[in-house]
């Protein structure tokens, strides 16, 4: 273990290999097309994939601050915090907002945060400005990934919209997104190859290199090398060495007195 982390510290990576890594990202940060309905499919999956974990958490973290469900109340024995009550009632109160608008920011407003707080105080509810905000934005990234997933699911078969060069006002559907997700795949799958060359070309052999010279430093600091070979099981190990050499003694002598006795 010490050995592999020294290797670790003198180890540093190629700086033109990193440089030449930087140039292939930026290249599949600026492709601005996709060529065909299979590259466009693929990055619609890829799109709805990270949304859909992306969405399981949020509702995790939506859970947790809101506390168990009334099944699992039941069913476990559980019961929520006073403040669990109240984020559930806050959470309410943010669907019922959002639920009247189909578009809006990301942040509420003064008038909304004063709105809010007067509904909950009728409800003898007393929350926090920044419990107020801090379930809003779990809220409204819940709902935000929701209809990123609903509109990756309808563009699945728009290809034929964006090669045709159609803006989302002709076609009724923006999906923009799915080309910024393509860069992206693109730019993962195209790091991944130039890193699995680098190392299996370069890096490789560097640190096999290095790790020789880290054991052969050891091997001559007679101090580090104490350090290393030490522990219970060296001790055991010495141990029964010495006990073989004297049953091996005790062979010897075993053997010899039997002569005598012959």
């Amino acid at each position: 273990m010490a050995v592999i982390e020294e290797v670790f510290k003198r180890h540093q990576w190629d700086s033109k290999a990193e440089g030449s890594l930087r140039v292939l990202q930026q290249s599949c940060l600026e492709d601005r097309s996709i060529n065909s309905r299979q590259q466009w499919e693929d990055s619609v999956v890829f799109m709805e994939t990270t949304l859909q974990d992306m969405l399981k958490q949020a509702d995790e973290k939506l859970n947790e601050m809101t506390g168990p469900g009334w099944a699992t109340q039941w069913t476990s024995w559980k019961s929520r915090t006073p403040e669990q009550n109240s984020t559930l009632a806050i959470k309410h109160e943010l669907e019922k907002l959002l639920g009247h608008e189909k578009v809006r920011k990301s942040q509420l407003s003064a008038d909304e945060m004063t709105a809010i707080r007067k509904n909950l105080q009728m409800q003898k509810v007393e929350a926090s400005d920044d419990l107020i905000r801090e379930t809003w934005h779990q809220v409204y990234r819940k709902q935000f990934l929701n209809h990123s997933l609903t509109t990756a699911k309808m563009c699945r078969k728009a290809f034929g919209f964006y090669q045709k060069g159609l803006t989302p006002e002709q076609c009724g559907l923006d999906c923009k997104d799915v080309l910024l997700f393509w860069r992206v795949q693109q730019m993962m799958q195209t790091t991944s190859n130039a890193l699995r060359q680098q190392v299996t070309n370069h890096e490789a052999r560097r640190l096999e290199r290095i790790m020789k010279e880290v054991l052969d430093d050891f091997g001559e600091d007679k101090v580090k090398l104490e350090q290393l070979i030490s522990g219970r099981r060296v001790k055991l190990a010495e141990d029964l060495k010495r006990v073989r050499h004297i049953q091996d003694k005790l062979e010897e002598f075993i053997q010899c007195l039997n002569r005598d006795k012959s």
